[in-house]
């Protein structure tokens, strides 16, 4: 039997604090509006949209514990990841340029790229 900190079935672990996950759903949220109602429908949207909701409703359930993670398969943070980069592009041809910005987007941005070093480690 595994210890508490391992992996379960073996899937990556997203480890966030509270309100870094409460963060990560509110982009999912804005994102899953882009995507529903700014984009054309394709079997990819369609199965992108399905990945990100369920990462969204369990995120709201982890939210609600006292401490947690979410197990991520490697659909899931490929998806994440893409809704990370897609909020970050829009967010800067929406919002004018300032330091908060560019800081919350780099913050946004390395998260990322943890979700892909995630992915390149799963996938070895």
């Amino acid at each position: 039997m595994g210890q508490p900190n391992d992996p379960p079935d073996g899937k990556p672990l997203l480890r966030l604090s509270h309100n870094d996950l409460g963060i990560v759903a509110s982009i999912i949220t804005s994102y899953l509006a882009y995507l529903q109602w700014g984009t054309p429908t394709t079997p990819k949207r369609d199965a992108e949209i399905a990945i990100l909701k369920n990462i969204k409703g369990r995120l709201a359930f982890v939210l609600m514990q006292p401490e947690g993670y979410i197990p991520l398969t490697t659909q899931e943070i490929q998806a994440l990841a893409n809704a990370l980069r897609g909020f970050v592009t829009l967010t800067i041809r929406i919002v004018a340029p300032s330091r908060e910005r560019d800081e919350t987007l780099a913050q946004i941005d390395a998260l990322r790229h943890h979700l892909l070093r995630m992915l390149a480690v799963g996938q070895n």
